[in-house]
C-alpha cells in the first residue's frame, strides 16, 4: 500500500500525462487542418480549371447541322454567365489569402469583363426569344 503522498504524486502525474496528451492531440489536429486548408496556388488553379471547362463546354457554341448555323440561346448563356462567375470567385479567394502580381489582377478583372458582357448578352438573346414568341401567336 502506498503513503498519502505516494497516491497524491502519482495522481499529479496521471493528471500531467494526460494533459500532455491533450496538448499533443490538440496540436496535431490544428497542423492537420492548416494542412488541410486551400492554399492562394489551389484557390487560382481551381479558378483556371472552372475558367477553361466553362470554354470548352458552357459557353461554346453549338453547330445546328439543319439550320447550317450557329445555334444560342439564353440557358446555354446562362450556364455560361454562372461558370464564369464561379471561377471568379475562386481568382478574388486566391487573391484575398495572398496571391498578388499582374497575372491574378488582369484574370480577375478579364473575368469581370466577360461576364458583364455575357449577361448584355443574356439580356438580348432572352429579349429576342421573348419576341419570338409573341410574333408566333400573331
Amino acid at each position: 500500500m502506498l503513503a498519502n503522498w505516494e497516491q497524491d504524486r502519482v495522481k499529479e502525474s496521471r493528471v500531467a500525462l494526460i494533459n500532455k496528451a491533450i496538448i499533443v492531440c490538440g496540436l496535431l489536429c490544428v497542423c492537420g487542418l492548416v494542412g488541410c486548408m486551400e492554399s492562394r496556388h489551389d484557390a487560382y488553379i481551381e479558378g483556371l480549371k472552372i475558367a477553361g471547362d466553362a470554354d470548352r463546354s458552357d459557353c461554346k457554341l453549338v453547330y445546328d447541322q439543319g439550320a447550317a448555323t450557329h445555334v444560342i440561346n439564353s440557358a446555354k448563356i446562362s450556364a455560361c454567365v454562372n461558370a464564369n462567375k464561379r471561377a471568379l470567385v475562386e481568382f478574388r479567394k486566391a487573391q484575398e489569402r495572398g496571391l498578388e502580381g499582374r497575372e491574378i489582377t488582369l484574370m480577375i478583372e478579364g473575368t469581370e469583363d466577360k461576364i458583364k458582357r455575357l449577361e448584355s448578352m443574356l439580356r438580348t438573346v432572352k429579349r429576342m426569344q421573348i419576341e419570338k414568341k409573341i410574333d408566333r401567336k400573331y
